[in-house]
């Protein structure tokens, strides 16, 4: 079955060539809706890039000029035709292969809404569209179940990771994202349309690499947590956020709607002090280190240099780095999936003046 493939973009024209030639090189068969927020030069270009893999791929690319990230996403949603769908940003590749996978378990699984698989964050050398994968480190992409939504909800912002790249039945999805898109800060309107997702049944994660983003410089970050609080948006925001959770949480647990708001203002307690308290360590953390001087002699060494590469491949948890050899390893179970995204990145296209 396939899954429509939901990319909204703004003035990154080398990050959709990039995405489109991987799909064209996988012989992608899921069809792909482009939502363009770009100014008009960077629309010409897109235009051009997606004429130049139309003969290879099922491309609409829709011109969404002034609309914000859900906005564009909703817009895109109504046009599909397939039942299930998932966005990725312009700058993240998503596995075809895997795409499928997730189609036949929500075909299969019906107590299960959304589904993702391994996903993993990539570091450029140089900081840009192409070039050699120094590293990866795991994204955080969860199972989460529970017998009400209201558990399920508690437990989801008690450890937040975005749902929105989950495989999703697409008439689901769009009602999650038109709620949250007229949500006049972007930080809750993402929290919302995560929320309503979790609200509205369970998630499934299988083992399978179903995507890797690339961390860079001119990635959309949110802001810090004191940024936000301080916005002028934000109180309103919150309100509307909170208001809209919890009537849909009262529908879907036949539940008060001033029960729900308790419920709501618990989670989102839970998701505001954890946030508050992992911002702060990684702005303000201090880390005892060896003399810089030391470590760099260390690392001149080709014995402790084997060390540290081999120590990576072995530390736990979403925060470290894991060496590249480890993935493309042959006892990784995702060497195939990302050695072709890694040569996707590795290598810029030859492009020719028309």
């Amino acid at each position: 079955m396939n899954v429509a493939i939901v990319i909204p973009t703004i003035n990154r024209p080398d990050f959709i060539h990039r995405q489109l030639r991987y799909y064209a090189n996988m012989s992608c068969q899921h069809p792909i809706y482009i939502g363009d927020s770009s100014n008009d030069e960077y629309i010409d270009i897109n235009s051009k890039t997606v004429k130049s893999y139309s003969n290879q791929l099922d491309i609409k690319h829709l011109h969404l000029q002034g609309k914000n990230d859900l906005q564009a996403i909703h817009e895109l949603l109504k046009t599909t035709k397939e039942p299930y769908a998932a966005f990725i940003a312009d700058d993240d590749i998503l596995v075809p292969e895997s795409l499928s996978i997730c189609s036949a378990f929500l075909d299969n699984n019906p107590a299960y809404r959304m589904v993702s698989g391994t996903s993993l964050l990539s570091y450029i050398q140089n900081d840009v569209a192409y070039g050699p994968i120094d590293s990866v480190s795991q994204y955080k992409q969860l199972p989460l179940e529970g017998a009400s939504a209201s558990e399920r909800l508690i437990n989801f912002m008690s450890n937040y990771f975005v749902t929105l790249f989950y495989v999703h039945h697409t008439d689901e999805f769009m009602e999650h994202i038109k709620l949250a898109e007229s949500i006049p800060d972007k930080s809750f309107r993402e929290l919302l349309s995560c929320c309503a997702s979790i609200v509205n049944g369970n998630a499934y994660v299988l083992n399978q690499l179903h995507m890797v983003r690339q961390n860079h410089s001119e990635r959309y970050f949110l802001p810090d947590s004191i940024d936000w609080v301080s916005n002028s948006d934000w109180s309103h925001s919150y309100n509307k956020f909170a208001s809209l959770l919890s009537n849909q949480l009262a529908i879907s647990d036949g539940i008060s709607v001033r029960h729900a708001d308790d419920i709501v203002k618990r989670a989102f307690w839970s998701y505001f002090s954890r946030e508050l308290s992992i911002k702060f360590q990684q702005k303000y953390r201090t880390k005892n280190r060896l003399d810089s001087r030391l470590l760099a002699k260390m690392k001149k060494s080709s014995i402790v240099d084997h060390g540290i590469r081999l120590s990576r491949r072995f530390l736990p948890g979403s925060k470290h780095k894991i060496h590249i050899d480890t993935i493309l390893s042959k006892n990784s179970p995702h060497r195939e999936s990302f050695q072709n995204i890694y040569r996707s990145i590795e290598e810029a296209p030859i492009i020719t003046e028309e």
